[in-house]
């Protein structure tokens, strides 16, 4: 005769509900909130940003804007101006999952659409690119944005000690292009190199794309001796800490059939023929106790190729061989948000380039009354040319950002 006892242990058996496995998510209860989507006001800077609840898309948004005043003056010449510098929409996060990153800028002022008597040179388009990060030492980067060549190249001009950059690089940078590269944040995972390598289209901004293999090509290497640091991705020393924060670097890249006289930027040559250009340089990031110094030295080899249809006598005109350099050093006060600098800059040529030689030594007094997202800036240099009149010019911006 069965046991009692069994049969009624094995019916409870039956009826009982099966536990659930330890990964299946326990259901909400009736009524209970689940998570949410994110909406933040960032600022400082960073503007605003939503994030999907389970943080596989974030949509950011951020603001900026520059007005500046200048005075010049140039021997017996004198002229001032007022202006909206700069005018930017920036959009920046990540889709299916914080490895697969976006960025768009958009520039809106005259100024960075180039805009003159006859029209725009530029759309506001600046930056279109996705960054695909899901190896840490082998991340890849495709469209177009700034050149990972120079530091204060690539430093937003929003994050600038002086008001804007040095003569230095402005002669011999590369600039927005459209490109594939790889390169790694943190090689090896040692916290002391980067490293960025990749090919562009060497037509520069609002590239139409290559009409031949002709293109360019460019490795960059970073080291950081003291430990892997984010702070030289901006000027002036915020964090004020006494461990020393260096950065060493250098850079070459190579342009196969440079359409414009500088590169990815510039004039495109009269006489209608390409360029082939080597570029180098070198440059360095020190920052401790609110000291900042930082310093870069550039080069620059051409080899100009005449077109076919070229007349035999009509002469080949030079490229912009040259060499240049520029030093600066700040110190941000602790008491006050108050920033004193100078910067050194010099242009030289080599041969018969078109390029005159220039130095122009400055100093600059800035107020962050939100580090760089709110600030005002006062800056003068003396601009000392071959067989020109000595020229001073005072720059005072306000920059503000959400």
């Amino acid at each position: 005769m069965p046991n009692p006892a069994a049969i009624v242990g094995l019916a409870a058996a039956l009826s009982a509900t099966p536990e659930r496995a330890a990964s299946e998510p326990a259901a909400p209860e009736p009524g209970a909130p689940g998570p949410a989507d994110r909406f933040e006001v960032v600022g400082g800077g960073d503007g605003v940003r939503w994030t999907s609840a389970d943080e596989a898309f974030s949509l950011g948004l951020t603001l900026r804007a520059q007005m500046r005043y200048t005075a010049s003056v140039q021997g017996s010449d004198a002229e001032q101006s007022l202006l909206i510098r700069r005018a930017r929409l920036k959009s920046a996060g990540w889709i299916f999952g914080k490895s697969f990153r976006y960025q768009l800028e958009l520039g809106l002022s005259p100024r960075d659409m180039g805009k003159t008597e006859n029209g725009a040179r530029f759309s506001p388009l600046l930056d279109w690119y996705f960054e695909f990060a899901h190896l840490r030492d082998l991340t890849l980067r495709v469209g177009q944005s700034k050149l990972a060549y120079s530091l204060t190249r690539v430093q937003s001009s929003g994050d600038l000690q002086f008001v804007d950059r040095s003569i230095a690089n402005a002669e011999f940078n590369l600039d927005r292009d459209i490109a594939v590269d790889l390169r790694s944040y943190d090689f090896l995972g040692l916290g002391k190199f980067r490293y960025f390598a990749g090919l562009f289209i060497g037509e520069g901004r609002d590239a139409r794309g290559a009409t031949n293999f002709e293109m360019g090509y460019f490795g960059r290497v970073e080291a950081y001796p003291l430990g892997n640091d984010d702070t030289h991705g901006h000027q002036a020393d915020f964090a004020r800490t006494r461990h020393a924060r260096l950065m060493l670097a250098a850079a070459y890249a190579y342009l196969d059939g440079a359409t414009r006289d500088r590169g990815t930027r510039g004039d495109r040559p009269e006489d209608g023929g390409t360029t082939d250009m080597h570029n180098a340089t070198v440059d360095a990031s020190l920052k401790v106790a609110g000291v900042s110094l930082l310093g870069e030295a550039f080069w620059r080899q051409t080899s100009r190729v005449a077109p076919e249809d070229l007349e035999p006598d009509t002469p080949v005109l030079a490229g912009r061989d040259g060499w240049g350099w520029n030093a600066q050093a700040g110190y941000l006060m602790g008491i006050q948000p108050v920033e004193f600098a100078m910067r050194y800059a010099e242009v030289h040529p080599l041969s018969r380039a078109p390029i005159r030689r220039t130095r122009q030594p400055g100093g600059v007094v800035g107020w962050y009354l939100l580090r760089h997202a709110v600030k005002l800036q006062l800056d003068y240099h003396a601009t000392v040319q071959a067989h020109a009149p000595l020229g001073h010019e005072i720059r005072l911006q306000f920059q503000g950002s959400l």
